[in-house]
């Protein structure tokens, strides 16, 4: 479009930076959640204008607990990759949607069609393949970890002045990256992602119940959250299929274990504790002599000298009935 209109972008670019230095205008905005929650926002950081390849902005917004999506890697992004574009295109809106559906975000599946490709002044971009328009500029590309790689910016030329489908091209998050760090942002994400993250991977391991605590918790972190709602009420829906997670077996086979191993203890003591003390007989007098097995007399008991104390000792019990026969 702008092509068509004759629209110098850098001229427009540099107009603009004239602009906001000589009115000192403060560059704040208002930034309307899924949710529905509309914030006080700040731009901290911007890139150059979309043919430059580094058509970024970093918006700083007030809020607690809010979710937030992973930085990834572009340099490790490779051909053929599954990738997923989420944004607000116009071709999503129509008249007969109700006005709370265009705060609903359009997800669309694709691919990564190249990785090498640069724009004139030698910025990289990303070509994808996924179906995208007008409103979906800006909006994040994600793969299949649910990392960020990338924002959707242009698309490629027209043919006959019409727009063609699945060539679009993104600003890689590497780029993202550099003013992301110029803006003094924290990279790092908050409870609130860690909660969400581990319920999801409960939920997809079929551990409905442990989910739906994860999932709840994130409720009460955060209300607004655009999908919390819905995974809660399919995890109470399917709890009743819920696998056991095998902590909860361990829990279960410790108390088991310290319940029986206190029994066995009580049980040891009351028999000992109870056993009336037997009174060691003597030995008779006129009965064999025990045999000392301390033959050599070094005060140790060596087992030659036992086999040998063993002998003595059978042979003086032969010689003792042999005595008592008639």
């Amino acid at each position: 479009m702008a092509e068509y209109f004759g629209v110098d972008f850098d001229i427009a670019y540099d107009y603009m930076i004239e602009y906001t230095l000589y009115t000192n205008v403060t560059r704040g905005l208002k930034v309307i959640l899924p949710g529905g929650d509309v914030l006080d926002g700040e731009v901290k950081s911007y890139g150059a204008p979309v043919n430059q390849g580094k058509d970024v902005a970093v918006l700083k917004v007030e809020g607690k607990h809010l979710p937030t999506l992973p930085l990834g890697d572009s340099d490790n992004v490779q051909n053929q990759d599954d990738i997923w574009v989420i944004g607000y295109p116009a071709a999503a809106e129509s008249d007969y949607l109700s006005p709370d559906s265009s705060l609903v975000s359009s997800m669309n599946a694709g691919h990564v069609s190249a990785t090498s490709k640069k724009t004139e002044q030698g910025s990289p971009v990303i070509q994808i393949d996924a179906a995208a328009t007008h409103g979906n500029s800006g909006g994040p590309v994600i793969n299949k970890r649910g990392e960020m790689i990338g924002l959707l910016t242009f698309r490629g030329g027209t043919v006959n002045r019409q727009e063609v489908q699945r060539f679009n091209f993104v600003v890689p998050v590497n780029t993202v990256k550099e003013f992301v760090k110029q803006a003094g942002a924290d990279q790092g994400q908050g409870s609130i992602d860690t909660l969400f993250r581990e319920g999801l991977t409960l939920y997809w391991g079929g551990y409905y119940k442990d989910a739906l605590a994860k999932f709840e918790a994130v409720e009460r972190l955060y209300p607004g959250h655009s999908e919390i709602k819905r995974f809660i009420t399919d995890s109470q829906q399917k709890s009743g299929q819920s696998k056991i997670l095998w902590s909860t077996y361990k829990t279960a086979f410790l108390i088991f274990d310290g319940v029986a191993l206190l029994l066995i203890i009580g049980l040891l003591v009351f028999t000992f504790a109870c056993k009336p003390k037997q009174q060691t007989k003597a030995a008779s007098a006129d009965g064999p002599p025990v045999a000392s097995a301390d033959l050599n007399g070094d005060g140790k008991v060596h087992l030659q000298d036992v086999l040998l104390a063993l002998q003595q000792q059978q042979q003086q019990t032969d010689d003792s009935k042999k005595k008592e026969s008639p």
